[in-house]
């Protein structure tokens, strides 16, 4: 069983028992949020973007944008009427060269964690071929 404390700047892996959980359970703030992990860091999870029905995200925890907690595709900007704030940027990612445009998804929801007015961008993935 795995726990990130991000407060703390810990992770704590244990064997998963019912002593575990009920540890866990016991703090004051506890969010579970159950995901899938592909490789040594590909995650993904259901969630919810604004009112919309429940989809899969991918959880990336190494975005190098400082303030910026979703990056979507355009598809899924376009789907969720999601609001775009002004034009485009151009920066680098990890790929190189990358134009990204800034986004304000008007709530966004994993597990019982819902955040509104989440800053996002759309442009960080590329356009399928």
């Amino acid at each position: 069983m795995t726990t990130i404390n991000y407060t703390e700047g810990t992770l704590t892996l244990e064997k998963k028992s019912p002593e575990a959980i009920a540890k866990i359970a016991s703090k004051k703030k506890v969010h579970r949020l159950p995901f899938w992990l592909s490789s040594s860091h590909f995650m993904v999870a259901w969630g919810q973007i604004n009112e919309s029905d429940s989809t899969l995200l991918f959880i990336d925890t190494g975005l190098a944008a400082v303030g910026i907690g979703f990056a979507g595709p355009e598809s899924t900007i376009e789907k969720n009427n999601i609001q775009k704030l002004g034009g485009a940027i151009q920066g680098s990612g990890g790929g190189g060269a990358v134009t990204v445009t800034p986004v304000l998804l008007s709530a966004l929801q994993m597990g019982n964690i819902k955040k509104t007015n989440f800053p996002g961008l759309q442009g960080a993935f590329p356009r399928p071929t």
